[in-house]
């Protein structure tokens, strides 16, 4: 299936297209979601609804449509640092990673939504087009700041990273193993827990700044 997404932006080294993950209750729950950069600026994170033959795993019989707005008005101000994985743990939730976006700081206050990891509750979601919903309605009550009064933190599963482009989740232990882009001495392999602060931007590997 072929879908055009408009509004994608593509300027600049690490804008596009970032992750894609396919709802692991397929395909009673025939959901593609992805997460790419948007021309306004923002980084976005929607929801397709599939359609077809959801039945035969080599079919090409399928189309998307019914886009649902997830995420809306993610930070993107720099072209880089966009982070862009996107996972399905064995506990259902959706895992986003997401950079920095340049801004090092940022990557220490975990209301910014910049430098972490997030843990979403997508499973209560409308059918259909539509969206985005209240983020209250996407943070899980067990994530580790579900008591913040920020809604952002609420979103929040780990932190402190610098452009954490990719990771995996051990599908017996649940623990994220994160690639997180090194500034100019230590690349990194993070085994990250619940609540986590990775230390970016101080300390890069075992480097202190």
């Amino acid at each position: 299936a072929l879908v055009v997404i408009t509004e994608l932006s593509t300027t600049g080294g690490e804008r596009g297209l970032l992750s894609v993950a396919v709802d692991p209750r397929w395909p009673a729950s025939p959901y593609v979601y992805v997460h790419f950069s948007r021309t306004n600026g923002t980084l976005r994170l929607v929801r397709f609804t599939a359609s077809g033959d959801l039945s035969d795993p080599g079919s090409s019989a399928l189309a998307l449509g019914s886009m649902y707005v997830v995420l809306d008005g993610l930070a993107d101000a720099a072209f880089n640092h966009n982070g862009g994985a996107l996972r399905f743990g064995p506990d259902g939730r959706l895992y986003l990673s997401l950079g920095d976006d340049a801004n090092g700081c940022a990557a220490q206050d975990s209301t910014t939504l910049r430098g972490c990891v997030l843990r979403l509750d997508v499973s209560g979601l409308p059918a259909g087009a539509g969206g985005p919903p209240p983020r209250s309605d996407l943070a899980p009550a067990d994530n580790p700041f579900a008591g913040s009064p920020s809604v952002d933190m609420r979103l929040v599963y780990a932190y402190g990273l610098r452009n954490p482009f990719r990771f995996h989740i051990d599908p017996l232990t649940g623990l994220l193993y994160v690639a997180d882009v090194g500034e100019s001495l230590w690349e990194e392999l993070d085994e990250v827990r619940a609540g986590d602060n990775a230390g970016w931007p101080y300390r890069e590997g075992p480097a202190l700044f």
